[in-house]
């Protein structure tokens, strides 16, 4: 999960701005603050995501 700072459309010139420079929006935080929940078994893996491999 990466956040997306900005997007720039280079055929008009605009950028659409997301978010502040070096941190991660609330949305992201929350997403990558679940998965790693999953992926340390702090969450349930309802998906099936998760292959423990020996």
């Amino acid at each position: 999960i990466s956040p997306m700072e900005r997007i720039d459309d280079l055929d008009t010139g605009k950028s659409y701005v997301f978010g502040k420079k070096g941190e991660a929006g609330p949305v992201s935080t929350k997403l990558y603050n679940k998965l790693r929940a999953i992926q340390y078994g702090d969450e349930p893996d309802t998906y099936n995501w998760v292959t423990i491999v020996e």
